[in-house]
């Protein structure tokens, strides 16, 4: 069974100190047309297991990935499915109170 630690800290914050918004964007590769989308999220969830250290992982999701295959991206322009760009682009909104989940 699970022990439950009250924490202070968190019981005297509000949500809007870890409330955060990032920017994403989807590049379509046949077209070139992009789709922006700001979402509020609470936290950041970083890969480390090829990782050596915080940074890196931080500079890894940000790098852009590409939808292809099973994964391909619905252009509005296109009309179709297409192999486009993925990325996060920039964190908008900085929170009060950062929260790294480690995977």
């Amino acid at each position: 069974m699970a022990t439950i630690i009250p924490c202070l800290f968190f019981a005297f914050s509000q949500a809007s100190d870890f409330k955060k918004v990032c920017e994403s964007q989807v590049k379509c590769l046949s077209c070139g047309a992009e789709s922006n989308t700001a979402d509020e999220i609470m936290d950041i969830s970083l890969e480390i297991l090829h990782s050596i250290s915080i940074k890196e992982s931080m500079q890894k999701k940000f790098q852009s990935e590409i939808l292809d295959g099973n994964n391909k991206y619905k252009c509005e322009t296109c009309d179709k499915l297409v192999t486009a760009r993925k990325q996060m682009s920039s964190i908008l909104q900085m929170p009060n109170i950062l929260v790294i989940q480690l995977k």
